[in-house]
């Protein structure tokens, strides 16, 4: 279900807890045992061994007894969600810290004190359900989190947990910088959380695998996108993930048939047209290339990575107006952002602003003193500016 409305809010500690209009009627199932689970998974995950700890939000009987030590004597709903809150951030009980490369589950975060917003959220899940609160899943939309690898967009989502009360669902966001409101939100089944969940792990080992070998199923990113794919075949994010892992592998026919599997799940999903655009940029196919970045921006029209790659594009096609056009708004949208000061000094260049050039190596140089074609090209820069200024002096001579 996606929720489009304004809503309330009450603060507990580094967490945000929103209350917004609405309830959930006539829903498909969310909310599963874990037996329910593990028959589905056994079913969709036919080579492999299946079991409870392979579920998120599955704890031990030790967190059992914590959570209903916890929430105590509490009798209604809102009481027993603030309780367990304070358990899971209160320095003084668990004190779980915010990581964002802890995409763990519950029992890991229970042990480590470590977790993302997922981690953190199946933690809680995990133990509200042991006392008999019905929370769900939910994946806020708005707050779709994009991660640059090279010019790639990949997408690993935002969730939380929420909860009915008094006909109003509540969100309970363990983000570390939670926002003042969310206004576009869904509420998704315990199968799509697990596959967010598998998901974000492939995100956070993609940098950490052997791109030259050829074999793809042992390659730790592949696998989990295809488990998360198996698990919630509509799952549109981890398609686009995997085109990107076939990417930087160079095998970009492959690469092209997810990001349009993913178009075709969720056509709002902004990442793979991105994507998709980047690949055929790579092929030479330019305007395939602009075509695809171009309805990217429409879905997201400030994500700094696609302006920076449209950019891309234009410059080999020398449309350098256009190119300068989306660079500066590619470094104005992220000040952190050096590669789109270096391309607008190669504009600059090609352009004849010898001075301009100059400014703009400098400034990528000043963001990221390591970027070595910026230090290249700089000194090519000043050395034909240094050129022109003597070739001008003899002249006046």
């Amino acid at each position: 279900m996606m929720k489009n409305k304004s809503f309330s809010r009450f603060f507990l500690p580094l967490l945000l807890l929103a209350v917004l209009s609405g309830c959930i009627t006539n829903s498909p199932k969310i909310i599963y045992t874990e037996d329910e689970l593990v028959a589905v998974l056994q079913k969709r995950i036919v080579d492999a061994e299946v079991s409870k700890t392979m579920i998120p939000f599955y704890i031990t009987d030790e967190i059992k007894e914590y959570a209903r030590e916890v929430v105590g004597s509490y009798y209604y709903e809102k009481g027993k969600v603030n309780a367990l809150v304070r358990a899971i951030i209160d320095r003084k009980k668990l004190d779980v810290k915010y990581n964002e490369y802890k995409a763990l589950n519950a029992i890991e975060v229970f042990v480590e004190g470590e977790a993302n917003c997922i981690a953190y959220t199946n933690l809680f899940i995990g133990m509200a359900r042991s006392v008999g609160l019905p929370v769900y899943y939910v994946d806020v939309t708005e707050v779709s989190k994009l991660k640059r690898e090279g010019e790639l967009v990949v997408n690993s989502g935002h969730i939380c947990a929420g909860i009915e009360i008094n006909a109003k669902i509540t969100l309970i966001d363990f983000a570390e910088h939670p926002r003042i409101g969310y206004k576009f939100y869904k509420v998704i089944d315990d199968l799509e959380a697990l596959a967010n969940f598998i998901n974000s792990q492939g995100v956070l080992y993609s940098n950490q695998i052997d791109l030259s070998s050829e074999d793809l199923d042992s390659q730790i990113d592949i696998k989990l996108y295809r488990t998360a794919i198996r698990i919630k075949p509509t799952f549109a994010k981890a398609f686009n993930n995997l085109g990107i892992a076939y990417q930087r592998r160079r095998l970009y026919d492959l690469a092209i048939a997810q990001y349009k599997r993913a178009i075709l799940l969720d056509s709002k999903l902004s990442a793979p047209y991105s994507n998709l655009g980047n690949v055929y940029y790579l092929k030479g196919e330019y305007v395939k290339a602009i075509e695809n970045l171009k309805k990217a921006l429409k879905l997201k029209k400030n994500n700094p990575y696609t302006h920076y790659a449209i950019g891309l594009v234009y410059y080999y096609k020398k449309d350098y107006p256009e190119a300068v056009k989306h660079f500066r708004r590619a470094a104005r949208l992220n000040r952190e952002y050096a590669e789109p000061h270096n391309l607008l000094g190669m504009v600059y260049f090609q352009q004849g602003k010898y001075e301009e050039a100059i400014l703009e190596a400098q400034k990528a140089l000043q963001i990221d003193p390591h970027l070595t074609q910026a230090k290249l090209n700089l000194k090519k820069y000043q050395a034909m500016y240094n050129k022109k200024i003597s070739s001008s002096a003899k002249l006046i001579k």
